[in-house]
């Protein structure tokens, strides 16, 4: 990573962690209590969340016990790279059987994360390339059920889709605090799952009913992933090949 080309300015990673074996999950969830405490007085890191990992497709109410990860916002690419290099941040690194990051340069917003919406948006990016989506909400209790009524055919709608490259449900609190990470060929293959489809319908349907307490959809442009998941770098094929013209030199 010291000699990649990156987007100045903000710098967004999703950083994911498969433990493998009794001891490494305890240790793995024992970290993500902490990491609350340790981490939000760190230079230049504006937005961070201990996440966990759903199962299945999507969302999915049932989470991965041994996955877990962190989606932060960082003021740039360096201040990342700093934070990764932190002796607490690289023990997650060597006691995951699994792991990987995907880096990225928000273009889009609307909502907001816990209050948090101070995104540095760079729509110099074309859009008509690689984007990711990050897709997230706090349900009302009234809404629950309904909302995880319509989750499933969602999930099969979502699965083998054409355009997606990447997709896992994540999430602060399984039922109530949920959110969806994908990325997508191109926005014109985003939106047309996002709206042509019974996604569209269930969106819809969410708005009418005022289903959400709060919720935020980003989208953002990604330039560099590192490690696997599911045994895989899935952006890998097309981040070689897909170098933006406003990059500064690490």
């Amino acid at each position: 990573m010291d000699s990649l080309l990156f987007p100045s300015g903000q710098c967004a990673v999703l950083q994911l962690f498969r433990f493998e074996g009794a001891m490494a999950r305890t240790w793995g969830a024992y970290q993500m209590i902490l990491s609350r405490v340790f981490t939000p007085s760190f230079p230049g890191l504006q937005f961070i969340k201990p996440l966990g990992i759903g199962s299945g497709h999507g969302y999915r109410a049932w989470p991965k016990w041994e996955a877990s990860g962190f989606f932060m916002v960082f003021e740039s690419a360096e201040a990342a790279k700093a934070f990764r290099a932190r002796s607490e941040f690289m023990k997650f690194l060597e006691k995951s059987g699994e792991n990987y990051c995907i880096f990225m340069t928000p273009t889009s917003s609307r909502g907001a994360w816990s209050g948090f919406n101070d995104w540095e948006l760079n729509q110099e990016l074309d859009s008509s390339g690689l984007v990711c989506s990050l897709t997230r909400a706090t349900l009302k209790p009234e809404f629950l059920y309904r909302f995880w009524k319509m989750v499933n055919p969602i999930s099969l709608e979502q699965k083998d889709y054409q355009g997606l490259i990447f997709s896992q449900g994540i999430g602060e609190l399984p039922l109530v605090e949920q959110a969806t990470f994908t990325v997508w060929e191109s926005v014109r293959y985003m939106e047309t799952f996002a709206r042509q489809t019974f996604h569209g319908e269930a969106v819809r349907e969410v708005y009418r009913l005022n289903g959400f307490k709060e919720q935020m959809f980003t989208r953002f442009f990604p330039w560099y992933s590192e490690g696997t998941w599911g045994g895989k770098d899935a952006l890998a094929p097309y981040l070689s090949q897909k170098i933006p013209p406003v990059f500064s030199v690490y």
